[in-house]
């Protein structure tokens, strides 16, 4: 069981999820690399497109335990109750690559 302190990290399945998800999108040359980024409030991952140096797509968890996809160009930020939920909502995201 997670500490309440621990709501707002990234669980072991989120990781494994969204890595086995990044894999398939690297390998398809729609994502160039990713980052991860641990901080006080704020665990995500920063998605980095072979267009451009700056992340394109943060995803991840924030303190209030939320999952959130926001896409830096616009300054769009979803949000949904699984990492799931929140990857669901990017745009660019094809639908093969996300999870049941």
């Amino acid at each position: 069981m997670r500490r309440p302190n621990e709501i707002d990290r990234l669980t072991n399945k989120d990781e494994r999820q969204f890595e086995s998800i990044a894999a398939d999108m690297i390998d398809a040359g729609l994502w160039d690399r990713i980052e991860r980024s641990s901080e006080t409030g704020l665990d995500s991952f920063a998605i980095h497109r072979p267009d451009s140096g700056d992340p394109a797509l943060s995803v991840g968890r924030c303190q209030n335990g939320r999952y959130f996809a926001m896409e830096h160009v616009t300054g769009a930020v979803r949000f949904g109750r699984t990492l799931s939920e929140a990857l669901a909502s990017i745009a660019h995201l094809p639908e093969a690559v996300l999870p049941n």
